[in-house]
């Protein structure tokens, strides 16, 4: 909402599909004229049996030819049925991408490792670890309202970490926001990025103080929108490099709210009007 107040012309923000059944989050999201957007996460179907090993394997490719995977082991698992190539297996904080299911308990995966959480605890839990399946999502009707807002002259509003959180670190940015930008100006588009830093000091407390700061405008260049043709994958990486980078002149990372306010005191002292990275 301060951002709607701080802007000039009103912003379409994506917001999670389910959000708009919510008695009044719904009501206010419709009235913002929101995109919603549907996550995996909030259509995952609880696993079968448990995960109990992943090891590197040594399969034939769909060449013939000889290729070092990880293949994940389950227990009482029915991986033919729950997965496909694409879905993803969350586990705590661990989320892996499924490349091939080789039988009801073994599938290989895109990741070469899964988080340290993850290894203690399967070293530790002979029964192995509950998981989740994460279906593949289509997002085509959600990129055609986007394009549509943003060539009517509107303005899309996105978190790029996929989610808003009450973190004092920026998590790992996803790709959304990048494909956004390219496939807007491949449609001819003029779009500008604008990068905006929200630092709250007490974030569950009503009505608590929060730093809004904006940085400089971003257009996507022109050797980014030109290497999207034929590698979009590294031009959304190098993309969301620069909307990174100019986040964290924007917002602070810190291990707590107190050093956090104490750090944008000190740089309003002494940045002199200057655009000052907090770090």
């Amino acid at each position: 909402m301060m951002l709607q107040v701080h802007c000039s012309r009103p912003i379409s923000f994506l917001i999670a599909e389910k959000s708009m059944h919510r008695p009044v989050i719904g009501d206010l999201a419709r009235l913002m004229k929101s995109v919603p957007v549907v996550r995996r996460r909030d259509i995952a179907i609880k696993g079968k049996g448990t995960l109990i090993e992943f090891k590197l394997q040594t399969l034939k490719n769909d060449k013939g030819e000889d290729q070092e995977v990880i293949v994940v082991v389950g227990k009482g698992t029915t991986f033919q049925t729950q997965l496909q190539p694409g879905f993803q297996i969350e586990s705590g904080k661990t989320i892996v991408s499924v490349r091939k299911i080789l039988s009801d308990t073994e599938c290989t995966i895109d990741e070469k490792t899964f988080e340290d959480e993850t290894k203690q605890a399967l070293a530790s839990s002979p029964d192995g670890v509950k998981y989740r399946c994460l279906p593949k999502v289509d997002h085509s009707t959600m990129f055609s309202a986007v394009f549509e807002r943003l060539e009517a002259g509107g303005c899309i509003g996105i978190f790029p970490e996929g989610t808003s959180t009450d973190h004092t670190k920026m998590l790992e940015f996803q790709a959304g926001v990048a494909i956004m930008a390219l496939g807007a100006k491949a449609k001819g588009i003029d779009v500008k990025i604008q990068p905006v830093g929200l630092n709250y000091f007490h974030g569950h407390r009503w009505r608590s103080r929060v730093a809004m700061r904006f940085a400089e405008p971003i257009s996507v260049p022109d050797e980014i929108s030109e290497l999207a043709l034929t590698n979009k994958k590294e031009a959304s990486s190098r993309l969301l490099k620069l909307i990174r980078e100019s986040l964290e002149t924007v917002t602070f990372q810190a291990p707590s709210y107190d050093v956090a306010r104490i750090a944008h005191l000190c740089r309003d002292l002494y940045a002199d009007g200057r655009q000052l990275s907090i770090e």
